[in-house]
């Protein structure tokens, strides 16, 4: 087993981390997920035991994270997506340490992972938590010219999961199809900016929002991530139609 463990270590040298996602200097206390970018695949070699949430004093937090059979790793290997205990996020789920917030509103934080040549970190303050469903409403557009490459800005009302912005928004030209682009999501994780892989036409646009997107606190478009079995809707599509 101390063998195994020897190998193990030595492979974990292969991969480095190189960023952490989200990277906002400031994040709800209910954030439920970070991201882990490494320059080469990792799942062979990644080490739990590499991952710390740490306090404003330095200390580690007890027990964070949500522990799986099998680790969420995307499918060339390089990205990590890291859970937070919903248990620690849910309200009304009951007393005992089990159920005590991991992240307090007013505190500092970092996310820290160790790697062969040092750690990378993600620091961030806490503010109050975001209990509420995502509202296309509160959302407002930059639109571009036509015959130019200018993104097409959307403006949130709270921080963002960025990766699956990427994956769950999607343009729809003036005939319904949708165009080829890329979406890159603000320092912040407030704006996002589709740049299209060619010049826009003038016409009628949509903007199209998949019931998979979510913020950094796992609110879907109309359902909480917190919510009573009672007050369960389901998540829904949005829609924002704009004109260039």
């Amino acid at each position: 087993m101390e063998q195994q463990r020897k190998i193990r270590r030595v492979a974990a040298g292969c991969a480095r981390p190189v960023a952490i996602w989200p990277r906002a200097s400031a994040l709800p206390s209910n954030v439920l997920r970070f991201y882990v970018e490494f320059d080469t695949p990792a799942e062979a070699s990644f080490d739990r035991r590499d991952l710390r949430l740490l306090d404003q004093l330095g200390r580690e937090i007890p027990e964070p994270f949500l522990i799986l059979g099998h680790e969420l790793w995307s499918p060339d290997g390089r990205r990590l997506t890291i859970l937070l205990d919903p248990a620690r996020i849910k309200r009304r789920l009951g007393d005992g340490s089990g159920h005590n917030p991991a992240i307090y509103p007013g505190q500092s934080y970092s996310l820290t992972i160790t790697g062969a040549d040092g750690a990378v970190s993600s620091s961030f303050l806490a503010t109050a938590g975001e209990f509420t469903a995502l509202d296309a409403a509160l959302w407002s557009l930059d639109t571009p010219c036509a015959a130019s490459f200018d993104p097409l800005v959307i403006r949130f009302d709270r921080v963002m999961d960025a990766s699956l912005c990427s994956e769950e928004i999607a343009v729809l030209g003036p005939d319904g199809n949708s165009i080829e682009g890329s979406i890159e999501l603000s320092y912040d994780g407030s704006v996002a900016s589709f740049s299209p892989s060619s010049e826009w036409l003038s016409g009628n646009y949509c903007l199209e929002f998949s019931k998979r997107l979510e913020d950094v606190c796992g609110n879907r478009i109309g359902e909480p991530l917190d919510h009573l079995v009672s007050e369960q809707s389901g998540p829904r599509t949005a829609a924002m139609p704009f004109v260039v």
